[in-house]
Order: C-alpha cells, then structure tokens, then sequence
C-alpha cells in the first residue's frame, strides 16, 4: 500500500521536472533565438516599456531588456540574462 503511494509521487515529480525542463528549453529558445519575450515565465517588476524586466519559470528565470512597444522598428529582445537555480547560464 504504502509502496503504491510513494511511486505515485515519484511519477508525479518526474512529471514536473520534465515539464520544468521542457518550459526552460522553449523559453530560452524564444529569448536567445527569436528574440521574444518567454511565454511560460510569468513577469514580475516589468518595465513601462511592454516586457523590459524579470520574468520567474519554475527553477529558472530570465531577465530581458528590449524594444517592445508598437512605435519601435526593431521590436524584440536586445540583451537577456539566463538563470538555472539561480545560476547565470
């Protein structure tokens, strides 16, 4: 009995660490490749400017500075900073 539960909640914390892994991957791909704002991290202290500021995915976070409102030519990310736990990538 105690066996069923304990491989349940290992299932489901695999579960949520592939989905952190795979969340980090497309966010850094967005950021870094296409030079756009991450689309699972949610943005905290965000800058007036339309997406400038820090944005906190589960176990990573990136903080982005960029050209984001509509009169801007070259709209986009211009300078990111990836983290991993807290540590610069």
């Amino acid at each position: 009995m105690m066996k069923k539960y304990s491989q349940k909640i290992f299932i489901g914390f695999l579960v949520i660490l592939t989905l952190a892994i795979i969340f980090g991957i497309v966010d850094f791909n967005r950021v870094a490749v296409k030079h756009k704002k991450p689309c699972f991290a949610i943005g905290v202290n965000l800058k007036k400017d339309g997406g400038s500021g820090l944005y906190i995915g589960i176990g990573y976070a990136v903080e982005i500075t960029g050209n984001f409102m509509p009169e801007m030519s070259d709209q986009g990310v211009t300078d990111y900073d990836f983290y991993v736990l807290g540590i610069k990538v």
